[in-house]
């Protein structure tokens, strides 16, 4: 049912109603962006090169920054080990001549991963509005 407000309380009421609906749909994406970073973690987990396990065991993913209008989430390899993700996903020059093949584990990771993504904001702005 529709409220009535007259035209000295139409600023503010709009703010309210705006805020409401910002608040809501951000609590959502955040959610979503979390879950998804676990994921990509977990799958870049199973697939990385175990040539040492030391490499797998710095793979994780975290809060990378809180803003208002919404945190960002990020898979990361932690120190001393981040050099490496560079070198596995592209190739690299060996020693003695020739380069090394690429592994995709990490673009397979976030192509299977993000579409989902995806598709979960677009449900999350679609259920947010029917809400309000």
């Amino acid at each position: 049912m529709a409220k009535r407000v007259n035209n000295l309380e139409l600023p503010s009421e709009l703010r309210s109603q705006l805020e409401g609906y910002n608040g809501s749909l951000i609590k959502k994406l955040n959610r979503l962006g979390e879950e998804t970073a676990k994921r990509i973690e977990r799958r870049t987990k199973q697939t990385a090169p175990r040539r040492t396990k030391r490499y797998v065991k710095a793979i994780t993913s975290g809060l990378k920054e809180k803003r208002p209008f919404g945190n960002t989430y990020a898979w990361y390899v932690e120190p001393p080990h981040y050099r490496l993700t560079h070198l596995l996903a592209h190739g690299h020059a060996l020693r003695g001549g020739g380069r090394t093949r690429a592994d995709s584990f990490l673009a397979d990771a976030c192509a299977a991963e993000l579409p989902g993504f995806e598709t979960g904001a677009e449900r999350a702005v679609k259920e947010t509005k029917s809400n309000d």
